[in-house]
């Protein structure tokens, strides 16, 4: 159950940020990894829609797994200690008709962002030739409220050409990266700035479905995310339903990165995810918890209290993002169980949650199969199986997730059903040829009579 607690806090703990009267007093969040690094608790409080200011660490009380934890230490949000400074980079593309997210990043720096703060902008855009997919950046800008901030508002300005189609205007164009990686090249924004970062809080903000551009993968993103303790905040627009996988991909990757996944209706209410990252980033106090507190690779519960309110999750030290995993495409027979190849689910160090779309899935591959959510132990094999469309040159579909990674199961009735047997032959009729029973018994009894003669003459 914890790894289905870590994703509904994770997504409860945004939603009310911007639904006005009916958000929490307290909003939680852990950064548990690496594992060599102290654990970092995030603790907004608010009240009537404000934050709350001038809190002490007396006034806050932090449990592990139910037993006090007094070993902390505590810290101003940015916005109340000039020492602490933002540094966000913003990962976007270029393909958004009505400029709704260039123009919220834009008041996100403008309108949020304080100087001394920094932010770099990686933009994707799509071409007419190879790789199909461009990004370009602009590295480390310090916000200043001229020359910087300046030539930040100039880059998210610029218009790149772009196009929806591939050369041949039918195809759907490659859409990997695997040189010109954007989210590797925005985490190295954070290992190799063009000046040295202030102290303070770092994020990365990745923004609508620019994931899906990655040239890595989401466990190598992860991991490189993790080890420099960067977590990734990623906003969506729509229903989620649409794409369950990249739903599931980019939920996966902020709460896996200790940030949160931020779903907003349509495209008008952009501004209100930006106003919830900002009073995330801006506004928490943050609690260091050393790191001889958490050592294994089990799940913990934390919960912090203050002022009479308190906020809880579960959180785990270890990595809980599988490898890619890929299923094999079927040609089959119309109506066929057809039943998946195996893989074993790697890179992983704890149990992870394990779904289901449009088929059933076999934790070691066995006669047993379900459609249930449940857990995925590291190492375990598993595999799916659906039924096949009746119909010839039908597709059926079957989506596995695990741990927020995914992989689609096709099969394809393209094999046409084998002829039917020929009918048996029509039973015997009375007087028919080929002797029945009675007539064969005669003809064994006159032949015996006959032999039997032949001896006695002979006698």
């Amino acid at each position: 159950m914890c790894i289905k607690w870590l994703r509904v806090i994770g997504l409860l703990s945004v939603a009310v940020l911007f639904n006005g009267p009916a958000h929490a007093d307290i909003d939680l969040r852990v950064e548990s990894r690496p594992r060599t690094d102290p654990i970092e608790a995030f603790v907004r409080v608010t009240d009537g829609g404000g934050s709350v200011t001038g809190l002490t660490a007396a006034d806050f009380a932090v449990t592990l797994d139910g037993a006090s934890l007094n070993t902390f230490s505590f810290g101003l949000p940015p916005d109340q200690d000039p020492t602490q400074r933002l540094s966000i980079v913003f990962v976007i593309n270029s393909f958004d008709i009505g400029h709704e997210f260039r123009d919220a990043v834009a008041n996100f720096i403008n309108d949020q962002m304080s100087v001394g703060d920094y932010a770099a902008i990686v933009r994707l855009r799509q071409t007419r030739t190879p790789p199909y997919v461009d990004a370009r950046v602009q590295p480390f800008t310090p916000i200043d409220g001229s020359a910087g901030t300046a030539l930040l508002n100039d880059f998210l300005a610029q218009d790149y050409p772009f196009t929806f189609m591939c050369p041949d205007g039918l195809t759907r164009c490659s859409p990997g990266l695997p040189q010109l990686d954007p989210l590797t090249w925005a985490i190295d924004q954070f290992a190799n700035p063009p000046q040295a970062l202030p102290g303070g809080t770092k994020a990365m903000a990745l923004i609508q479905s620019t994931f899906r551009y990655s040239g890595a993968s989401q466990s190598d993103i992860v991991a490189l995310a993790n080890q420099i303790s960067l977590p990734i905040f990623t906003i969506s627009v729509g229903d989620a339903t649409v794409d369950p996988t990249e739903a599931a991909r980019t939920a996966s990757l902020a709460q896996d990165t200790g940030a949160t996944h931020i779903n907003v209706a349509d495209f008008s209410r952009t501004g209100f995810a930006f106003g919830a990252l900002a009073g995330v980033l801006e506004n928490a106090y943050p609690l260091i918890i050393p790191q001889a507190a958490v050592t294994d690779c089990n799940f913990h519960m934390l919960e912090v209290a203050v002022q009479g309110q308190s906020a809880s999750g579960p959180f785990t030290r270890c990595d809980t993002t599988p490898d890619e995993f890929n299923f094999i495409h079927q040609d089959v027979i119309p109506g066929a169980v057809v039943v998946s190849n195996t893989v074993t689910i790697t890179g992983i160090e704890s149990p992870v949650e394990i779904t289901v779309t449009g088929g059933e899935y076999s934790i070691g591959c066995g006669a047993t199969f379900t459609s249930a959510s449940g857990f995925i132990l590291p190492d375990d094999k598993v595999c799916v199986r659906h039924r096949a469309s009746a119909d010839i040159w039908t597709s059926v579909s079957t989506l596995l997730i695990v741990g927020g990674v995914s992989s689609w199961f096709d099969s394809v009735t393209s094999v046409a059903p084998p002829p039917p047997p020929p009918p048996p032959p029509p039973p015997p009729t009375s007087g028919s040829g080929g002797g029945g029973g009675a007539t064969g018994l005669l003809e064994l009894l006159l032949g015996l009579g006959a032999l039997f003669a032949r001896r006695r003459r002979r006698l």
